[in-house]
């Protein structure tokens, strides 16, 4: 593909490389030619498309442009383990200059490659014994939530869900015990996830040792000595 406007003195010649994509279904280069010297903005006409490809057992992960990049890296597609490509939105144009398209994986679907989104990874473990939580690690983008399940055994029921060191969660309503699942939101950090476990021997769902004890009770009765003791009465005397 080819633009060429009307020619110029110190003119020079810009070519847009697909990398292994393409433009609108062609893998030619896009060459623009004539282009003035000095700062040139690359255009947004030229922006390519990618097949979308098999990639870590899944099958059609799409691959989304990233940008350009003023260096060849012979097609490759970069990951979220990877560190994303320097890339421009502009050249300065002294000489024939060309650039090439820089790819990514959209494994989460979210339309942004994943090497350009923020991340954090949330980990997750039981403290002492009693129960498990599921997953026990997660890699989400800033801002999402993360779920997690977590079942306690027979005997035992959820105490105290703490993130990164800080109790965000007590089971200590009776009326409401725990059920099953616990979500940390809008994650914004790297965070660790703790939770203990308690024994629940009466089996209510919430550990014996978050329960108010139950008041002991007493009856009081009240009487008077001589009744207490059967003596009869006094009258009173008369003057």
């Amino acid at each position: 593909m080819c633009l060429t406007p009307t020619s110029r003195e110190d003119a020079y010649t810009l070519t847009y490389h697909a990398n292994g994509g393409a433009f609108d279904g062609q893998t030619d280069p896009y060459v623009v030619n004539d282009v003035a010297a000095g700062p040139h903005t690359l255009s947004d006409i030229a922006a390519p498309t990618h097949d979308a490809v098999e990639y870590n057992g899944q099958q059609d992960v799409p691959v989304l442009f990233i940008g350009w990049m003023t260096e060849d890296d012979h097609e490759t597609i970069y990951s979220v383990e990877d560190t994303a490509p320097d890339t421009v939105t502009s050249v300065s144009m002294d000489e024939d200059k060309a650039v090439w398209a820089a790819w990514g994986y959209d494994e989460d679907g979210n339309g942004e490659p994943d090497v350009t989104e923020t991340q954090y990874t949330v980990t997750a473990r039981v403290e002492g014994e009693g129960g498990s939580i599921d997953p026990t690690s997660k890699t989400v983008n800033a801002g999402e939530d993360v779920e997690f399940t977590i079942d306690a055994k027979d005997g035992y029921a959820l105490d105290t869900i703490q993130v990164n060191s800080k109790t965000e969660y007590t089971n200590d309503d009776i009326t409401a015990p725990f059920k099953g699942t616990w979500t940390l939101e809008n994650v914004q950090e790297a965070a660790e996830v703790v939770v203990t476990f308690g024994e629940d021997e009466n089996d209510n769902g919430v550990p014996d040792d978050k329960e108010e004890p139950e008041e002991e009770q007493y009856t009081v009765t009240a009487s008077s000595d001589n009744e207490e003791q059967g003596a009869p009465s006094i009258p009173p005397r008369r003057p």
